[in-house]
């Protein structure tokens, strides 16, 4: 048999800086018999005041200028200093060749009264995972599983480097324990305390929650105890809303001198977003000329919803778009810049866009490279482009340009009431009817569940159109219902796929989900769903994103 081999043995302390007395740790490394590398984490059992504790020598302070012991006091210490000696020397001796057998030695000793007696505790320690080990490792499981785009990913992975960092910064024990509901409750305070905003503790939160409920699912998570945690998310502040850009304040920007070719690169960067309409990553896209040309229009497939966007190739456009490949700069630009949204501040104080938004702060200080898909919207709603065209134009969805992008003003909507019907031997313009107000926050209300069930109609006949391509599902979702109304709609689609299974109407009515949804497993042969669909549809869960997800799974369903 081969000989583990013992590199060292040292004590430390569970957490250093406490106050109070913590628990003191034997800690060894040691080759195995497969000649790999060990660390052993062993609980003595006994508790040490940090104050006391020589950390240089691995010892306690029984003799110090600065501190005055009782005999009492003396006489724990000097026990210890007595085990962990002996505790040394059974790590030491020739006969050592494994952890296990290091224990039974220990164990053998625990009725010796010279020795202290050892607790259950330390005969079976364990080496348990770190926690931040855990959450890096679980969470590429959890975005390979769930298929989480890498730019969520990357965002998942910051999150989880600022809850590492408290488990840090803390002195928390890096176990297990840090996933515990007492633990997760003191991270959140921990970022309110270090001032994070609402709405990123809420986001953090939800990301943490995730990866542990993921960690608590797996036999591992399960072995150490681990168990979802819940959270109620804080209230947040009102969100700032984004405005037009005025023709005047275009003027003004386009009017701008600018000091060097990398501020010439930036304002004809954002002059040619408001000319298209385009987020950056693809105005950016644009410049590198990867897309296709039809006639005078430019069809590109946007970078975040893999749509096409439909750009007439103006004048306007071919200009800027020259002027950009020749400008210097543009050869240093290959990525996304983030000193865009400074460089638009600049210029736009510069060109004097003092004006006072709705949020109560200037254009110039609040202004960003989004502003120009805003006004670009509400631009070609006003020249009379229906929802749809617009939205084609962009590579969005009808309703994303109704509630989100379009700001149409009081004479706007005037301007809409007095339109009057074309005559009877006139043609049709292909133009938007009327303007719609943007929706107001006092008119977010939950919408009843007969408006929902038509709503859900309504996208149903949409994808029926689109050859149930559901590439953008998540986008009319959001687009449609309001975060309070998803659950009624995960409610009503359970009953639609009932009823398209020919079951009997009035007896779905009086069951809950969770009874339909048990009754649905008989119906797995015929419904050929995937085990990654099965796993999301039949988990009891209330999370935002776990809903939407099921959401999806049974619109494809009642498609069928």
């Amino acid at each position: 048999m081969n000989v583990a081999k013992l590199i060292s043995v040292n004590f430390n302390l569970r957490k250093p800086l406490s106050k109070k007395a913590t628990p003191l740790y034997m800690i060894m490394y040691y080759w195995n018999d497969k000649g790999m590398k060990i660390q052993a984490k062993i609980p003595t059992g006994y508790k040490v005041l940090p104050s006391l504790w020589d950390s240089k020598h691995q010892i306690p302070i029984m003799n110090s200028k600065d501190i005055v012991l009782s005999i009492k006091q003396l006489e724990e210490l000097s026990e210890i200093t007595s085990y962990i000696t002996q505790l040394r020397i059974l790590a030491y001796q020739n006969n050592f060749c494994k952890f296990d057998i290091l224990k039974e030695n220990v164990n053998k000793q625990s009725n010796n009264s010279n020795m202290s007696p050892v607790t259950p505790q330390f005969i079976n320690a364990k080496r348990t995972p770190k926690a931040t080990k855990m959450l890096k490792e679980y969470l590429m499981k959890y975005a390979e599983d769930r298929k989480v785009k890498k730019t969520s990913l990357v965002e998942y992975q910051n999150n989880i480097k600022i809850f590492c960092e408290w488990i840090l910064s803390t002195n928390q024990t890096d176990s297990a324990k840090c996933f515990s509901q007492s633990s997760f409750v003191d991270f959140i305070s921990w970022l309110r305390n270090q001032g994070s905003s609402a709405k990123k503790i809420n986001k953090m939160a939800r990301v943490i929650g995730r990866i542990i409920k993921y960690i608590a699912s797996t036999p591992q998570g399960a072995k150490c105890g681990v168990v979802p945690v819940t959270f109620t998310p804080l209230k947040e502040e009102d969100k700032k809303q984004k405005c037009e850009i005025l023709p005047e304040e275009i003027d003004a920007f386009k009017n701008v001198e600018v000091k060097n070719d990398k501020e010439r690169y930036y304002k004809d960067l954002f002059l040619l977003q408001l000319s298209t309409g385009q987020r950056i990553s693809d105005t950016l896209k644009l410049i590198k000329g990867d897309y296709e040309v039809s006639g005078n229009t430019i069809i590109l497939t946007t970078i975040k919803r893999g749509t096409k966007a439909y750009i007439s190739e103006t004048k306007e456009v071919t200009e800027l778009l020259e002027k950009i490949k020749t400008n210097p700069e543009n050869k240093v630009k290959s990525k996304k810049d983030k000193g865009l949204g400074n460089f638009i501040k600049v210029l736009s104080a510069r060109a004097g866009l003092t004006r006072i938004t709705p949020n109560g702060m200037t254009l110039c200080e609040e202004i960003s490279s989004h502003y120009a898909r805003h006004t670009f919207v509400t631009q070609r709603l006003r020249e009379g482009y229906t929802f749809e065209q617009v939205g084609k134009m962009i590579g969005d969805t009808p309703l994303m340009i109704e509630r989100i992008y379009g700001h149409p003003t009081d004479t706007d909507i005037i301007a809409s009431l007095q339109l009057q019907p074309a005559a009877a031997n006139t043609p049709t313009p292909q133009v938007q009817a009327s303007l719609q107000p943007v929706v107001t926050k006092e008119d977010k209300k939950p919408l009843s569940k007969i408006i929902i069930n038509k709503k859900l109609l309504h996208l149903k006949e949409i994808f029926e159109k689109r050859k149930n391509d559901f590439s953008l599902f998540e986008l009319d979702f959001f687009g449609s219902f309001l975060k309070n109304e998803y659950i009624n709609v995960y409610h009503i689609l359970l009953r639609n796929v009932f009823i398209k299974l020919n079951k009997d109407n009035n007896d779905i009515m009086y069951m809950s989900d969770k009874e339909l949804i048990n009754m649905l497993r008989f119906f797995d042969n015929d419904l050929k769903l995937t085990k990654e669909e099965k796993t999301i549809l039949y988990q009891n869960t209330n999370d935002t994103e776990e809903i939407i997800a099921k959401c999806k799974i049974l619109f494809e369903i009642w498609l069928k």
